[in-house]
Formats: C-alpha cells, sequence, structure tokens
C-alpha cells in the first residue's frame, strides 16, 4: 500500500475519485462531506480505512460499501466534523494504515524468525 498521496493523483482511471456532497438547503458543495471511490480494492482496504476513520475524533461518519461483488472497487463516505476536511481524514487515515500495516509485518516476520529457529535447533 502506498502513502497516500499518490493515490489521489490524476490518471487515465484514478484509483481515488472525490465526489463532494451538496448541501440541499444553501446547494454549495461541503468538503466536510465526501464520498470516495476506490478503484481496484476491497473489504481488506474498506474496512481497515473504516476503522481507522472511526477512531478520529475530527470524523462524524464513515462508512463504506462495495456495489457488487463483480465490481472491484469501494465506496467510502466520509463526514467530518466542522473545519475539518473529508479528504486531509482519508489521507491521514491511509498514512495511519500503512503505519500499522508495517508494524504487523515486523511482528509476524519476528515470530516467523523465532519459529524457524525454535524447529531447526
Amino acid at each position: 500500500m502506498s502513502g497516500g498521496g499518490e493515490l489521489l493523483q490524476e490518471e487515465s482511471l484514478p484509483k481515488i475519485q472525490e465526489t463532494p456532497c451538496r448541501d440541499e438547503s444553501t446547494g454549495t458543495v461541503s468538503e466536510e462531506n465526501v464520498t470516495f471511490t476506490i478503484n481496484e480494492e476491497d473489504h481488506t482496504l474498506g474496512n481497515v480505512l473504516r476503522f481507522v476513520l472511526a477512531k478520529y475524533p475530527e470524523t462524524d461518519f464513515v462508512g463504506y460499501t462495495i456495489p457488487h461483488p463483480t465490481q472491484h472497487r469501494i465506496i467510502l463516505r466520509v463526514q467530518a466534523k466542522q473545519g475539518h476536511r473529508a479528504r486531509d481524514l482519508l489521507l491521514r487515515a491511509l498514512k495511519d494504515s500503512k503505519l500499522i500495516f508495517q508494524s504487523m509485518k515486523g511482528t509476524f516476520a519476528d515470530a516467523h524468525k523465532r519459529h524457524v529457529e525454535i524447529v531447526n535447533s
């Protein structure tokens, strides 16, 4: 998984597409309420991002869905508290998720190494 920022770059098929939500009463677009479409991902990333984003005090709501099992994308809805941008929270969650995965990888590698040493002794 990458660090986050490069996922939001423009490409022919962007990895992440943003759709800001429009306030029906005022007609304005909000940076606090955004729906992200993340292509070529599934529950593995969706559930991690939902979990990490839900832990942030700046998050009012977060949820995700996969439109159909044959579609390889997730729809992630992030609603930030007033004064915070949903995009910033997503970038932070991507970076924090990367750190979590690196820590898990290190823990697993250490446990595997100890296991191999025990088996070979």
